[in-house]
């Protein structure tokens, strides 16, 4: 698969993701998506995986002030990270309830957490510590899960 068209077309569908801000996934809207991404599970899977990167460099930036206040540092840096994509954010929590994501969405937690100063192989209070750090950043960005009766929640026919 070209690269070149890859990144063309992922940054298409964020684009029609932070437009819509539906949590919908713009899967048949946007040309080329089924042929770069073969099914809309894998899209999300790497719109999920877009987001857990730029988290993380967010946090470590958001470190490497040494921030007082670890947790404070670390839901600014999950905010931040929420208003740089909109979009991907929505489209993650309508998708928030298959398995693929739950099992992202617990490495989340972990990343959020161990930034606190937690370790994660060791504490068994990781996965509730992050789950409490994105539900502070959530409520102080006004942010809320979406939710969703359709499982695929994917825009257009597929």
């Amino acid at each position: 698969m070209d690269l070149h068209l890859h990144e063309t077309v992922l940054a298409a569908v964020v684009a029609a993701a932070d437009r819509r801000l539906d949590g919908s996934l713009p899967w048949s809207d946007v040309p080329d998506a089924e042929r770069c991404f073969r099914t809309p599970e894998r899209l999300v899977s790497i719109l999920q995986l877009r987001w857990h990167t730029r988290l993380s460099a967010l946090i470590e930036d958001a470190l490497d002030d040494e921030p007082l206040d670890l947790a404070q540092a670390v839901i600014e840096a999950w905010r931040g990270c929420a208003a740089e994509m909109p979009g991907v954010r929505r489209i993650l929590d309508a998708h928030a309830d298959t398995p693929a994501m739950q099992i992202a969405q617990r490495k989340d937690w972990a990343l959020l957490a161990s930034a606190k100063g937690l370790r994660p192989t060791e504490d068994p209070r990781v996965e509730a510590v992050g789950r409490k750090i994105e539900e502070l950043a959530r409520s102080r960005s006004g942010l809320r899960r979406l939710t969703t009766t359709n499982p695929r929640h994917v825009s257009g026919s597929l």
